[in-house]
């Protein structure tokens, strides 16, 4: 059964999980916050409705929180602005908002992929098909202070998309073609970066087409 809360829900394991099992709706101007150690999961007939919801699966940073989507009918989480931090994603359910998406590795030097399944923090093809259209942006990796190795197989993004973080150590690999539709623009941030792409990453290895 669906629960309803009237006000904001802030839910914590500070030694373990957090599974939520039933739908949970909030009135439109609240906030959802899920933080534990150990992992946070969505099952299958949840939908999580929320104008802000902020999802920290791996609080304590140890690389070993997951966040879990299971596979729905619908969207599984919905908001108007939403962030996401954890060790890893598996994201078989769908995401949909309409402000900014932020999916940050839980620690700065994890590295990250996208269209592969390579990776401490990785999106497959299938995944990045359940992130919504309708984002006013994605970031992907720790912008402002990560050191990741990201590794972009393939990837078409319909909204704007800044990837990388800004720190001395990490790069950026692009194998098999990054592309964007709809006019969103792409932003590849590395050391020295300032968050709009420029510089972009120092180390910066091209070995396909960038399309935007």
């Amino acid at each position: 059964m669906p629960v309803t809360v009237s006000s904001s829900v802030d839910l914590t394991a500070s030694d373990g999980a957090i599974n939520v099992v039933a739908p949970i709706n909030t009135p439109s101007s609240n906030t959802q916050q899920f933080s534990a150690t150990d992992g946070v999961s969505f099952g299958s007939s949840t939908l999580t409705d929320g104008s802000s919801i902020s999802i920290n699966a791996d609080s304590d940073a140890d690389g070993v929180g997951t966040l879990a989507v299971a596979a729905a009918p619908g969207p599984s989480i919905v908001g108007n602005f939403i962030e996401i931090e954890a060790a890893d994603i598996q994201l078989n359910g769908s995401i949909a908002g309409s402000g900014p998406l932020r999916l940050t590795p839980s620690t700065d030097s994890a590295s990250i992929g996208i269209g592969t399944t390579v990776g401490d923090f990785a999106l497959s093809d299938g995944e990045l098909d359940n992130l919504n259209n309708g984002f006013s942006q994605i970031e992907i990796g720790r912008l402002f202070g990560g050191t990741h190795a990201v590794l972009i197989e393939s990837a078409t993004f319909t909204d704007d998309v800044r990837i990388g973080g800004n720190q001395p150590g990490g790069s950026i690999t692009i194998n098999d073609g990054l592309t964007s539709t709809d006019g969103a623009d792409i932003s590849l941030i590395g050391s020295g970066g300032n968050g709009a792409g420029f510089p972009p990453a120092a180390n910066t290895f091209l070995n396909s087409d960038v399309i935007a």
